[in-house]
């Protein structure tokens, strides 16, 4: 295959890769129960990908499965700049039942965790670049009911802004590959 007709099909890939919806993209937060045994008790995915959550969105997952003596603690995660907040995940009270929660970025400007019910920052960790992956551990999981049961947070991350740059520029050459040959 001539160059020429290589960039061109590397350019055309790109370019349909650039412009692929949203919706396509992975999810972007999920929250996981895991009794003693490694068995899945419950678990709540972010319904949008990354980059297009609510502002200030609380999710919750309410299994029973939460320690009622952990509620309003919360462990907030940075972005890798340790600076940026990316998440916050811990327990909160919901019609006075303990809730497992988290919100994922985006935050407001005025945004306070205590509106929400998180009160006590426990922990702070800061995300790789590709996410996070968290055991909150066998103290935020009600061991009477799920002995042994532990709480898991991933967070992907946010959009790597340099693969887009990338793939748009593989794009732009694709098209003036195309530009050229239809000149011809």
């Amino acid at each position: 295959m001539k160059p020429a007709k290589l960039l061109l099909l590397v350019g055309a890939a790109a370019l349909v890769l650039a412009a692929l919806p949203a919706s396509a993209q992975p999810l972007s937060d999920y929250l996981q129960i895991i009794d003693g045994n490694g068995n899945p008790i419950a678990s709540k995915i972010t319904s949008s990908p990354e980059g297009t959550e609510t502002v200030n969105q609380v999710q919750t997952l309410d299994s029973g499965s939460s320690n009622p003596g952990r509620v309003g603690d919360y462990i907030a995660i940075y972005e890798p700049d340790g600076t940026t907040l990316s998440d916050i995940v811990g327990i909160i009270s919901i019609f006075g039942q303990a809730t497992f929660a988290y919100i994922s970025d985006p935050f407001s400007a005025n945004f306070n965790p205590a509106t929400y019910g998180f009160v006590n920052q426990v922990g702070r960790v800061n995300e790789g670049p590709n996410g996070i992956d968290l055991i909150l551990g066998t103290t935020w999981v009600n061991q009477v009911t799920y002995p042994g049961g532990t709480a898991h947070y991933f967070s992907d991350g946010n959009p790597d802004g340099g693969l887009t740059v990338a793939l748009l520029g593989f794009a732009l050459v694709g098209v003036e590959g195309l530009r050229r040959k239809l000149r011809k």
